[in-house]
Formats: structure tokens, C-alpha cells, sequence
């Protein structure tokens, strides 16, 4: 068994945000009464950030770690995305047709995307008349969107759970300070793995900062670099695909030298 990382309270279906945490519909309280606080009584629906470990402290710490590799990789992808933006040439859209096959990599898929907006293909309204590959890419930013109103309050809630038996809950509160309640008693490895999930919640939070910027800025480079009908607002979707499809290309890299690394 590996670990299941997931935040609990969004909409399923949708794709794991950074590549680790999986989105899953608001479960009813999940925690046990014994050690619940007044604020975990609160409403059942927040949004938990939860990690299911396996009992053996070994594929639990491994699990783990994986998934702290995972996300730093992620991070180095937005940084390189948002950077990559920033640099295209004005000259970059002159050449482009509309005879293009399927996108191969994230540039392609953004070039095509732009082509159709700067020449009108792409309406300016999120919900009638675009093609159907950017209605999709418009509802998945839209989505997006969405859960980043849940996914940053500036409360958080992160449960480690060993095999569904509750290991550890941790509330951070808008002030900063943090309260912890220990479940079942585990190997003191796995009460340092839930400190270790607590900073990488944290840390996928700034994460999801960092997309959100560099999701902005992009745009107003983009729009204002190629004079794209319907500006920044519409330049938005574009640009969101395109960092999520740099990060998707960063992590597969990521693995198949994970995997020579195994065989070797």
C-alpha cells in the first residue's frame, strides 16, 4: 500500500492539483469525537488536506517523500513556465497555422491557443461559441479558480491517518499558531511523517500561490505582447494550460529518472 493524499471538500474528478493531492467531495466528519475540538465540530464540509499512510514506517516514509520530491519539482516548473512567458519573441505567433496537429508539448498547445484567440476564433466569452479544445482548457481554469477560494482560507486542517486509524489532526489558525491532537498511538517515525505533511500542506499552498501569479502575470504578458482580443481576462485560460502542462511534462521527466535510477 502507498499513501493517498487528497483534499477533502472539493469537486471530484478533477485533476490532482500539483500532481500530489487528489480532489475529493466533502465527506462527513471524519474525526473522532474523542479528541475533537469545538472548531473540528465546525461545519463538515471545510476543506481537509488528508494522508492515508501505510502501517510499515518504511513505505510510509518513502510515500512521503515522494511526494516532497514531487512537489519541488512542481514548483521549479512554475518558476520555469512563468519565466518562459515572459521571453516569447513578438515574432513568436507569425507562423502559425491552423493545419496544426494534436499538441505534442506545452509549447504547441500554447501557440495554438493563442493563434485562435488573436485571430478571433476563440470567442470572448467564457461560454458560448469557442472551439472544443479551449472550452475545456476554459472550464478547467474556471474550476481551478474555484477551489483556490476553498484551498486558501487562512485556517487549515490537515489529518494523517495509518491504515484510516487517525494518527494526528492539526489546526492552523488565522493567527498563525497551530494546535495538534494525537490519535492512535503510532512508531515515532510516523508522528514525525505528520510533521513532515503538515509543512508540505503548507508548502503546496505557496505552491498554488506561485501558479496563480505566475498565471496573472503571464496573461498580461501575453495579451499585451500580442494584442489578443479580450486582453488579460481571456489570455488567463491559455496561460493556466500552459503552466499545468509544463508541470505535468516536469513530473514525467521526474519519474523516468526516478526509474532508471531504480534499475540501475
Amino acid at each position: 500500500m502507498t499513501g493517498h493524499f487528497t483534499v477533502q471538500g472539493l469537486t471530484e474528478g478533477q485533476a490532482d492539483l500539483l500532481g500530489i493531492w487528489k480532489p475529493v467531495s466533502p465527506p462527513g466528519l471524519a474525526f473522532s469525537a474523542a479528541i475533537a475540538t469545538e472548531a473540528e465540530l465546525e461545519a463538515d464540509d471545510e476543506v481537509v488536506w488528508s494522508v492515508s499512510l501505510p502501517a510499515n514506517p518504511t513505505l510510509a516514509s518513502k510515500s512521503v517523500q515522494h511526494q516532497v520530491e514531487t512537489l519541488v519539482v512542481t514548483q521549479q516548473a512554475i518558476s520555469q513556465a512563468g519565466q518562459a512567458l515572459q521571453r516569447l519573441p513578438l515574432h513568436w505567433l507569425e507562423q502559425t497555422s491552423f493545419a496544426l496537429e494534436p499538441a505534442a508539448d506545452p509549447e504547441t498547445t500554447l501557440r495554438r491557443n493563442l493563434a485562435q484567440l488573436q485571430s478571433g476564433e476563440a470567442k470572448v466569452s467564457f461560454g458560448l461559441g469557442l472551439p472544443t479544445g479551449w472550452s475545456q482548457t476554459v472550464a478547467e481554469y474556471q474550476a481551478f479558480i474555484r477551489q483556490m477560494s476553498r484551498l486558501l482560507k487562512p485556517t487549515l486542517r490537515v489529518e494523517t491517518q495509518v491504515e484510516e486509524a487517525l494518527l494526528a489532526y492539526t489546526l492552523v489558525k488565522l493567527s498563525g499558531d497551530s494546535e495538534t491532537a494525537w490519535g492512535s498511538q503510532g512508531p515515532s517515525t510516523h508522528i514525525q511523517l505528520h510533521r513532515q505533511i503538515l509543512s508540505l500542506t503548507l508548502e503546496s499552498r505557496l505552491a498554488l500561490l506561485q501558479l496563480l501569479a505566475q498565471t496573472s502575470a503571464g496573461a498580461v504578458a501575453l495579451a499585451a505582447k500580442f494584442s489578443l482580443p479580450g486582453g488579460t481576462v481571456l489570455a488567463l485560460p491559455a496561460t493556466w494550460r500552459y503552466i499545468q502542462d509544463v508541470m505535468q511534462q516536469a513530473q514525467k521527466v521526474a519519474d523516468l529518472q526516478r526509474q532508471i535510477e531504480r534499475v540501475r
